[in-house]
């Protein structure tokens, strides 16, 4: 549903460890977005953006809110493993010759920067499945629904 430079044209960074980011790719689409799009339309978009098929209203579901909120959600998740790496040794902190490491009010601030954007497009791409009768959208993910939906806080 997105690659390395689609994450980087959403949020410009110099010097991302891809490797990092993308071991958090697999779990946050399943973790994130397979949850609130429902198994039904998770699968189709997966697929018609892996077959470059994807057209319409999905085409703009993707582009204008999935892949932004799956970008974030995604920093939100390494932005744990940005500041310290686990080794043999035990948990190590990265350091750069010309960086200065931020406090942890900083690393908490930017880390929930990151969640509160992914929030806000899961939240708009879903009222815009609604606002649109994307047929495969069940309403048992509906956040307006009386379930217990387990991204919008």
């Amino acid at each position: 549903m997105i690659n390395i430079n689609n994450i980087t044209e959403i949020i410009p960074s110099k010097n991302m460890d891809e490797s990092l980011v993308m071991n958090q790719l697999s779990l946050c689409e399943i973790k994130y977005i397979r949850r609130a799009l429902g198994v039904t339309l998770y699968n189709k978009l997966k697929s018609e953006w892996k077959n470059g098929t994807l057209t319409g209203v999905y085409k703009e579901l993707m582009k204008t809110y999935i892949q932004p909120c799956l970008a974030n959600y995604v920093m939100y998740e390494s932005a744990v493993f940005m500041a310290a790496e686990p080794t043999s040794t035990g948990l190590n902190r990265l350091t750069g010759e010309s960086y200065e490491t931020p406090s942890i009010k900083d690393k908490t601030t930017t880390r929930d920067k990151f969640l509160k954007d992914a929030e806000f497009y899961l939240s708009e791409g879903v009222d815009y499945i609604l606002d649109n009768n994307i047929t495969e959208y069940s309403i048992e993910n509906d956040p307006s629904s009386n379930n217990n939906y387990p991204l919008l806080y």
